[in-house]
């Protein structure tokens, strides 16, 4: 799972992150959304969820990265 925030909500993501890995005992990624292409979006397949946390005025589908994560079938969630 990528845990991913914008602006103000990018510590409230990294916060998110950090619980969700210790819950599962698992490395969790922290990444700002336009880092995405820099590497972690090669990880993105179906069985990665992605999560997206985002100002309500911004919607997941306005999101640069959310065309590149579908065209990979990976899951995007955003709270």
């Amino acid at each position: 799972m990528h845990y991913s925030g914008q602006g103000y909500n990018f510590p409230i993501a990294l916060e998110g992150a950090l619980k969700w890995g210790k819950r599962s005992l698992t490395y969790m990624p922290k990444v700002i959304p336009a880092e995405m292409k820099h590497g972690p979006i090669a990880l993105v397949d179906e069985n990665l969820p992605v999560i997206f946390l985002r100002p309500k005025i911004l919607t997941t589908e306005k999101l640069q990265q959310y065309p590149e994560i579908k065209a990979r079938k990976g899951q995007v969630g955003s709270p």
